[in-house]
């Protein structure tokens, strides 16, 4: 039986979300850069691509992350 549960533990870790944590970030630093009215195409806003490039493919929050970084992308052409 501890086996069983070790194995239930270690599944339930591996499929974590991480994503919807790591686009708050994104987001909140998104927000910081506007605030700030920092130009899109400061490099600062490098930090926000790579976070939302970060987000797992798997995570619900991919989506998400996509279409901010396509309107990042957008911003800076």
């Amino acid at each position: 039986m501890s086996r069983a549960l070790a194995l239930l533990l270690l599944l339930g870790c591996a499929c974590r979300d991480d994503g919807p944590a790591q686009l708050d970030q994104a987001q909140a630093r998104y927000r910081a850069l506007v605030d700030a009215r920092v130009a899109p195409a400061d490099p600062r806003w490098d930090e926000v691509t790579a976070q939302l490039a970060a987000i797992a493919a798997s995570s619900s929050a991919r989506p998400r992350a996509e279409a901010l970084a396509r309107a990042l992308e957008t911003a800076r052409a």
